[in-house]
């Protein structure tokens, strides 16, 4: 378990969160992610996914197990991606102001 989950789960837990939060918390990172996971995990963990593959060109989509356990194909996974890309795009445009 890395750190950081740990850490995050504990603080969302004394600051009077949910449970359900300190799970997603604690296994985003999915390293034992599974099909039986709350769909909120999963989403969390395909975010984190999706988002590293911003920077990772080695990542394939395709293979990400979240993904399939949430019954997403690649071209769905693909227009997520590029909709992130624009978001994070558009934000960083904002900051160019400054």
């Amino acid at each position: 378990m890395q750190v950081h989950t740990r850490f995050g789960a504990v603080l969302l837990k004394r600051w009077g969160f949910a449970d359900e939060f300190s799970q997603v918390a604690l296994l985003h990172e999915g390293q034992d992610i599974s099909d039986k996971m709350p769909k909120e995990i999963l989403m969390i963990n395909l975010a984190r996914r999706i988002g590293n593959s911003l920077f990772d060109m080695e990542i394939d989509l395709a293979t990400i197990t979240s993904a399939r356990f949430l019954r997403l194909n690649p071209g769905l996974l693909s227009t997520i991606t590029e909709d992130v890309q624009q978001q994070l795009s558009g934000a960083l445009d904002a900051f160019q102001d400054f």
